[in-house]
């Protein structure tokens, strides 16, 4: 059987036509393509990565300029914001305790409204929350009667107070006047809320 096929071979023109030089020289061809896509197409992957990276740089280099070119307006940012969560700092409570800083607005608010001669008629206590970001509530709710002058003026007196001291919630409705006095009488239902200052670790873990 193989020497049928190695007579058929030698007498074919198959065998010349696969020496001729055109043919060897396209078969040449093909394989240096086949070899050429081996190595360039991992290349050009790579080419490809490489290009990627360096987009990436480049456009985090932008950035970077970005922020360099801001960073005295950046830096101005921070001061006011350090200087403002100063001010808002200096407005809460510096007590260890709620029952502390209960006291310490008791006084605060004794001295708004003990100089206008309002007439103190009741007072109690919340229990403290947390207002996250800000402090522990100091909460305390007040009954107070006089005129509608002197109810004003320790509204007033009020808002500028340098500790924070929130109405929260205020009623003003008039009561019966005594027989000896002709002058109208109102009561005042005021709730005040201040704020408990924390050390920022706990303010933290505790507004999360």
């Amino acid at each position: 059987m193989i020497d049928v096929i190695q007579q058929k071979w030698q007498g074919s023109s198959l065998k010349e036509e696969l020496s001729s030089p055109l043919v060897q020289w396209v078969s040449l061809l093909c394989v240096l393509v086949i070899i050429g896509l081996a190595i360039i197409d991992p290349y050009l992957q790579w080419r490809a990565g490489v290009d990627q990276r360096l987009d990436q740089k480049q456009l985090q280099l932008g950035k970077l300029q970005t922020l360099k070119a801001n960073e005295s307006a950046i830096q101005q940012w921070i001061q006011k914001m350090d200087a403002a969560f100063a001010q808002a700092q200096q407005g809460l409570i510096d007590e260890r305790t709620n029952g502390r800083a209960i006291s310490n607005q008791v006084n605060a608010f004794e001295d708004v409204y003990r100089p206008l001669g309002l007439k103190f008629t009741g007072r109690r206590f919340a229990e403290p929350v947390m207002t996250p970001w800000l402090g522990e509530n100091v909460q305390s709710n007040w009954r107070l009667q006089g005129s509608s002058d002197d109810i004003l003026y320790l509204l007033t007196r009020l808002a500028n107070q340098p500790k924070i001291m929130e109405p929260v919630f205020v009623e003003i409705k008039q009561v019966n006047a005594s027989r000896r006095s002709k002058e109208k009488t109102y009561e005042i239902a005021i709730n005040l809320r201040g704020y408990r200052k924390m050390v920022l670790s706990q303010l933290k873990a505790r507004s999360q």
